[in-house]
């Protein structure tokens, strides 16, 4: 897309701009969509993966993405600027992100218990990575490495997977679940809520867990 970014002309609602069953990438050095003016995706031919900045990386206002169903990220790479993204359904991150610089990450879900799901051998780096939705943020299998804070405003669940939480400031969990999986890292963890310890779970690594 070069330098001009890629925008959308109607304000985000239930029509798709993009209807694509393969891999769609999204290159410019300028803006991907707006706060009010998302790119969005079709619920129902919707890509198998989603990549941004593959060659081009956005550096301006940000990078603004929805699915209208399930969505599956690959990989990201943005500059200085925030990545957000939402979905009705199912947010899978099936690769690595990068936010370099000053931008954030942002995941969100809506409708009814829909999940953020983490794949194994995904990397997030970003200045801070925020999860909220309705359902939970899945580590079910391989591993995953937090190379950032985490504010999660929705269950971490740990199922069969590992989490290296390594933010160089504390992440803050609303509740975590753990069952047979391994919660290590780095860095500090906070539970604000629920903390449910289940099966042969293992906590490791030089960072602290205080679940108040």
């Amino acid at each position: 897309a070069g330098t001009g970014g890629i925008v959308a002309s109607s304000a985000t609602n239930s029509t798709a701009e993009v209807a694509s069953s393969g891999t769609a990438t999204l290159d410019t050095t300028g803006q991907v969509g707006s706060g009010t003016n998302r790119i969005q995706f079709d619920a129902t031919t919707t890509p198998s993966s989603l990549v941004v900045g593959s060659t081009r990386v956005p550096a301006a206002t940000g990078v603004f993405l929805d699915g209208l169903g399930a969505l599956t990220l690959g990989a990201v790479n943005t500059n200085a600027v925030d990545l957000n993204v939402t979905a009705a359904g199912t947010l899978t991150i099936g690769a690595a992100i990068t936010a370099a610089g000053a931008g954030n990450v942002n995941f969100t879900t809506s409708g009814a218990t829909k999940d953020i799901s983490f794949n194994s051998g995904v990397v997030v780096t970003a200045p801070l990575l925020t999860l909220s939705g309705t359902g939970s943020a899945l580590f079910n299998s391989g591993t995953v490495t937090l190379n950032t804070p985490v504010t999660a405003n929705l269950t971490v669940s740990v199922g069969g997977g590992t989490v290296n939480f390594n933010g160089a400031s504390v992440s803050s969990l609303t509740s975590l679940s753990l069952s047979s999986g391994t919660l290590q890292g780095a860095g500090n963890v906070t539970v604000n809520g629920t903390f449910n310890w289940i099966g042969n779970s293992t906590i490791a690594g030089t960072g602290t867990l205080i679940t108040n």
